[in-house]
């Protein structure tokens, strides 16, 4: 029997939400080689001129060292910019189900930045 490995669904990392669409938003990720593949709950920051998002990263100074969001589906934004679909408000997120660009360095600010969007995570 050969076997299957699940992968990660939709919304995996997704606790609770606002009622109706209310946490939810549709944003354009940045095209990017190293910062283009973005899943399931990848925490993303956005990208000051353009007002693009990528995957957050406190290490740089283009807007994306602030978290701002948590992708709510996979999205290949490596050859050209895509459409995807986030949670950017009121929302309580599985802590261990996010996904960081750099975890050791991006985890405990990401998750505070979060928090002042109304983006709680719980363990």
């Amino acid at each position: 029997m050969a076997v299957k490995t699940e992968t990660r669904g939709t919304a995996a990392f997704l606790v609770s939400e606002a009622a109706g669409d209310r946490s939810r938003e549709t944003v354009t990720v940045a095209s990017s080689a190293t910062k283009g593949d973005v899943k399931v709950g990848s925490v993303l920051g956005k990208i000051t001129s353009g007002g693009k998002y990528a995957l957050f990263d406190n290490g740089v100074s283009d807007g994306t060292e602030t978290a701002v969001a948590v992708s709510l589906q996979d999205c290949d934004a490596t050859a050209a910019d895509a459409s995807c679909v986030v949670i950017s408000r009121e929302a309580e997120v599985n802590t261990n189900e996010l996904q960081w660009f750099d975890k050791t360095n991006d985890e405990a600010g990401g998750i505070t930045e979060l928090e002042t969007r109304s983006i709680i995570a719980r363990s």
